[in-house]
């Protein structure tokens, strides 16, 4: 079962127990799902998907607990088609009830489209929440937070316009995006879609977002940590890789490396001795100890009395380091 099915069926699960809440979710449904015609007689026609999704389950539920019908399972499973026809079992009243709830708006051709629910159905905390949360279970989408963070409602152009205007009022704010002939409201922030699911009523599959956030957060602190870690012994033996090349040229040239000062030679014997150690722990093998500044400074002359010597086929004096 995918996350944003979860995230449905648990918003399904705690349908809320106010009738006017009902009705506001009950309005979103018929909108999101509901495919409305008008033939020319006037007669209304409201089809939804024939298809296991949580948002018929939804459209049932509400409908038996708002006006005591019950749509029976032997009438979407035995019958044919990729739609059911609910102006085959609701009366006209009723069908044109939910246009109105939906504010539909009939073009030439008869097809209904949905200009958001009611305004006067939506005048509650409760409402509003029921008719967002609805709206998420029949038109909406959420990525696994173990994957990605993208939460998405796909609707009419003006339903996404009232749908964008109700989620400020919780500070919530999305982007819009026109695609075809439906928009897209969408927010790919994970502290947004946190929000989004505890307004719906979905607080588990919210507690499971957190979870995955924290577990990324880790993730990235720990493999930020290795790369620099790995980054900077990459870079501590590369350096040394080099002051071993200019160590060993001067060695080759016995007269050069017998006119340096004692703590130069010093410094290159160790460095050739322990090729590994960073500068800190390479000023520990000194007697007496010197300081990483102190080291650094006597393999950078090294290198210059290296260049110098490339350059000219002699080296330089080191200067006094005893």
């Amino acid at each position: 079962m995918s996350f944003s099915t979860e995230v449905k069926k648990e918003i399904v699960r705690h349908v809320p127990a106010q009738r006017d809440a009902q009705m506001a979710g009950l309005a979103a449904a018929a909108a999101c799902m509901g495919v409305f015609s008008k033939e020319k007689s006037g007669r209304l026609h409201m089809e939804i998907p024939r298809d296991g999704s949580p948002g018929r389950a939804l459209l049932f539920t509400l409908l038996e607990k708002t006006a005591k019908i019950v749509v029976v399972s032997d009438y979407w499973q035995n019958d044919s088609g990729k739609t059911i026809d609910l102006s085959d079992i609701l009366t006209q009243d009723v069908i044109l009830q939910f246009s109105r709830n939906a504010q539909m708006q009939f073009g030439p051709d008869g097809t209904g489209t949905s200009a958001g629910v009611h305004p006067h159905l939506l005048r509650s905390d409760s409402c509003i929440r029921s008719y967002i949360a609805d709206t998420f279970v029949c038109n909406g989408s959420v990525s696994d937070p173990e994957k990605e963070y993208h939460l998405s409602f796909s609707c009419s152009g003006q339903y996404a316009c009232q749908l964008q205007q109700y989620l400020r009022r919780y500070g919530i704010v999305m982007k819009q995006q026109r695609r075809a002939e439906r928009s897209v409201v969408y927010t790919k922030d994970a502290g947004t879609i946190e929000n989004i699911l505890n307004l719906c009523g979905a607080g588990i599959c919210a507690m499971q977002l957190v979870n995955a956030r924290i577990v990324k957060s880790m993730r990235g602190r720990v493999n930020r940590q290795v790369n620099c870690e790995t980054a900077n012994i990459r870079k501590t033996v590369n350096a040394a890789r080099r002051q071993i090349e200019d160590i060993r040229y001067l060695m080759d040239r016995k007269e050069v490396f017998a006119a340096l000062p004692a703590a130069l030679r010093q410094t290159a014997e160790l460095r050739l001795r322990y090729p590994d150690l960073s500068l800190q722990e390479l000023g520990e093998k000194f007697t007496p100890k010197v300081g990483k500044s102190g080291v650094n400074h006597r393999l950078r002359k090294l290198t210059e009395l290296a260049q110098g010597a490339r350059l000219n086929g002699k080296g330089t004096s080191g200067g006094d380091y005893d």
